[in-house]
């Protein structure tokens, strides 16, 4: 098997959707520590089966991770949430997966546009309402 398309083995230990009290959703990753760079892809729907395929996300982000980093944040403005169709009072639903830094899996489907990340890691699913 090509290693450039390997399912990570680092783990994200802890992830969290939490509204702020200004206006974005603050979402927090926790991960072991690794001595290479990495990256975790976070998809965004209004459905709580959010997931890695074309059909299962409305919008995604990809956070980079430096090497032996643990943790690291994002924040996700209502007007991204609102552009990729999640509206008010929808809630949105975030699942973070961990994958390999220039994963050679990765491709766009001709369909929807949309990348398609095969080799990822089981990923942590958390949700917060729009604010």
């Amino acid at each position: 098997m090509d290693s450039s398309a390997a399912i990570p083995n680092f783990s994200i230990t802890q992830f969290t959707a939490a509204n702020s009290f200004t206006n974005y959703t603050n979402l927090t990753i926790k991960l072991t520590a690794d001595p290479k760079p990495r990256n975790v892809i976070i998809f965004v729907s209004n459905n709580r089966n959010v997931n890695n395929t074309p059909s299962g996300y409305l919008l995604s982000y990809v956070v980079p991770i430096a090497a032996q980093q643990q943790i690291a944040t994002l924040q996700v403005l209502p007007t991204d949430l609102n552009a990729a169709g999640i509206l008010y009072p929808d809630e949105a639903y975030y699942a973070a997966y961990s994958y390999v830094v220039n994963d050679a899996s990765v491709y766009e489907d001709e369909a929807t546009g949309k990348n398609v990340y095969n080799a990822v890691s089981n990923p942590i699913i958390d949700s917060a309402a729009i604010p």
